[in-house]
């Protein structure tokens, strides 16, 4: 089972609701073409594009799963929490990417960064899997995210990442 399978059972949540409810793209920040990054040793091969997720509530309660099985405080705190029981300062960046690779454009995982925190794993860089269900549901938030922001589908963002690294 994967990791969101087993958070969601565990919240008593649908994934379809966790996603819906709990992935937005943060419009604040520039999505990045696969292009725009400098892959001195490796290059790009197919079209990417990466966003910056908003730190939604359901996001930061599935970091603080992952985290709290390595044995660190949560961000989140829940009601009954005194405050040297989590991480008062702490925050988390979300990242996900499209690509025109695999079958569902979707990365194969998200990626979340431990930021301003007292623990010993501040700055470190964590990997949640999607299986293929997971992807299409991230997917199908993410085109209508870029519809609502951008107002282009996460294929025109393909097609212009593919054309600027053509372009290059």
């Amino acid at each position: 089972m994967s990791t969101i399978s087993e958070f969601c059972e565990k919240q008593g949540v649908r994934k379809d609701v966790f996603f819906s409810e709990g992935v937005a793209i943060d419009s604040y920040e520039e999505y990045l073409y696969g292009s725009d990054v400098v892959y001195d040793s490796y290059p790009v091969r197919f079209e990417t594009v990466q966003f910056k997720l908003l730190d939604t509530l359901w996001l930061s309660l599935l970091a603080d799963t992952v985290r709290s099985k390595e044995g660190y405080k949560p961000i989140i705190p829940s009601y009954e929490m005194k405050e040297n029981e989590y991480d008062v300062e702490g925050w988390y960046d979300f990242y996900i990417g499209i690509n025109g690779y695999s079958k569902s454009h979707v990365d194969s995982c998200m990626t979340f960064t431990v930021c301003n925190s007292e623990e010993d794993d501040n700055e470190w860089e964590y990997v949640i899997s999607l299986d293929d269900d997971e992807a299409m549901l991230m997917y199908d938030v993410l085109n209508k995210e870029c519809l609502r922001l951008f107002r282009k589908s996460c294929s025109d963002l393909l097609d212009e990442s593919k054309n600027e690294m053509e372009d290059r």
